[in-house]
């Protein structure tokens, strides 16, 4: 397969998201179908040797290495770390050669016969999605990926249901103080949610990341750089699973911030406060929908290869008929999705993250994986009282926050005009 790739120009690689596997190749034009036939035969047929899993393994192993000095992993394990243990989340992200071959050989576990296991347990056609582009006609393209994946035998699984959710009231009202290996101060605060894939006709969070995430003046970003405790802001989903979702607000911090990270916290949830008091407005929904609707409509061209990957995920997530703009556009205004997702950023529901290098030899653990040193900590019933009081109208404030005014330069008229003679 590789060498028949390397041959007629192509490339190949796999990925493993939080729930999927992504797997992926591209090749010279006219040799698509025999890539195709032997790309299909991993589905089909799997070898599974004794030295391909071998080589698979030390792949792993190395692409963890590489990965153990990267803040972003670093984070991702931690936050795991922190979840219940009985949720799939808590696990090791990745993989090393002693979760795979050292562990295994110990408990005499047969890697190989626990691949093949896996193999049979959940991969089925009716569970797989296909995405194929080539500059053949679509006839032509329907009937290679006939010739080539009809074998794929069809189980008729249904997708795993996982138990519970990740994070519940013992694992939330947390503060974690994080030495990173970059110079670095900032504060991320979490908010596990529902699932949101079903809400993708409405996007909720789409509406309150609209507003969280404005710099203009009024918003969050603008009163915490007035006070010379922040530099950027961003906010948004940071997870979204199958059976859980996570809103998260990061604020990249200045020296003087670090030293005010609970008026920074404040200030979020004021703002918070704000939008759920002034209720779900249509006039914002319909800017955050025209904005959407011209971000989709002038999508810049992707590299083949990485779009027909994206293609392959969104066909585990929308229907037919929304594949190609359901990770894009808004199609309706709910208030009540955007007031019950609102329910969930809570002080109670928070898990609080501050990195800085201060923190250096002042932490009281070490992350099993990714040594990461930290301190894990309740936040005090106090300061959770006093967040969830907190309001525009606070001496700390006093009145600075409000809604960005209506933009009335939005373009939503893209019809061609004829030049005046």
């Amino acid at each position: 397969y590789n060498v028949f790739l390397n041959a007629h120009g192509g490339s190949s690689n796999a990925f493993t998201d939080m729930e999927s596997t992504n797997y992926y190749f591209d090749v010279g034009a006219e040799h698509l179908d025999g890539a195709m036939d032997r790309f299909s035969q991993f589905f089909i047929s799997p070898l599974f040797t004794a030295s391909a899993t071998d080589r698979e393994m030390n792949a792993v192993d190395s692409e963890n290495a590489k990965n153990l000095q990267n803040d972003f992993w670093r984070l991702f394990q931690l936050l795991k770390s922190c979840c219940r243990p009985s949720h799939p989340f808590s696990k090791f992200g990745t993989g090393n050669l002693r979760t795979l071959r050292d562990d295994p050989a110990a408990a005499a576990v047969d890697v190989r016969a626990e691949l093949l296991a896996f193999h049979e347990r959940y991969y089925s056609a009716n569970v797989m999605k296909l995405v194929v582009l080539g500059r053949e006609s679509l006839v032509e393209l329907r009937g290679m990926v006939e010739r080539c994946f009809g074998g794929v035998p069809s189980k008729g699984l249904v997708n795993p249901v996982f138990p519970g959710v990740p994070f519940g009231r013992e694992e939330l009202g947390k503060r974690l103080l994080v030495v990173p290996v970059r110079e670095m101060r900032s504060v991320e605060m979490s908010f596990p949610m529902r699932e949101v894939d079903s809400l993708y006709l409405e996007k909720p969070t789409r509406y309150i990341s609209h507003l969280v995430g404005h710099e203009g003046q009024g918003s969050i970003l603008s009163f915490l750089k007035g006070a010379g405790w922040a530099n950027e802001l961003s906010a948004g989903e940071s997870r979204s699973c199958s059976d859980w979702s996570s809103f998260t607000v990061s604020v990249e911090l200045t020296d003087a911030g670090l030293e005010h990270v609970d008026e920074v916290v404040e200030v979020v949830f004021a703002y918070l406060k704000l939008i759920e008091e002034e209720g779900p407005q249509e006039w914002i929904h319909e800017e955050t929908s025209t904005v959407a609707d011209c971000g989709f409509r002038f999508l810049s061209k992707r590299n083949p290869i990485d779009y027909t990957c994206s293609l392959a995920g969104a066909m585990q997530i929308y229907p037919e008929e929304h594949i190609l703009s359901g990770p894009y556009k808004i199609y309706k205004y709910n208030p009540a999705s955007i007031t019950e997702c609102l329910s969930y950023l809570k002080p109670s529901n928070l898990l609080l993250t501050v990195l800085a290098k201060t923190f250096e030899g002042k932490t009281t653990s070490k992350e099993k994986w990714y040594g990461t040193d930290y301190t894990l900590e309740d936040i005090s019933p106090d300061l959770l009282t006093k967040w969830s009081a907190a309001c525009v109208t606070s001496p700390l404030i006093s009145n600075a926050l409000h809604f960005p005014p209506k933009n009335d330069m939005i373009a939503s008229d893209f019809q061609l005009r004829s030049h005046p003679s």
